[in-house]
């Protein structure tokens, strides 16, 4: 059902703005060593994009209906 894709699209982008603002003091410090694109990429690779993934997969596995 396209209602689960929708919910499960809100969560993850919920989440994955969580940890972004929970990040932001671990960018500004890793942006001394490495620049700040280099940071950001960095943070995104380890954190934002599996986190987001890992969110989707989670509610979306939920919200579905297991064969009995």
């Amino acid at each position: 059902m396209i209602w689960k894709f929708w919910i499960s699209q809100v969560a993850a982008i919920v989440w994955m703005a969580v940890a972004v603002r929970l990040s932001i003091p671990c960018i500004l410090d890793l942006r001394l060593i490495t620049g700040q694109t280099i940071a950001i990429m960095i943070i995104a690779g380890l954190a934002y994009i599996p986190g987001y993934m890992t969110a989707f997969l989670l509610v979306s596995l939920l919200l579905d209906r297991q064969p009995s």
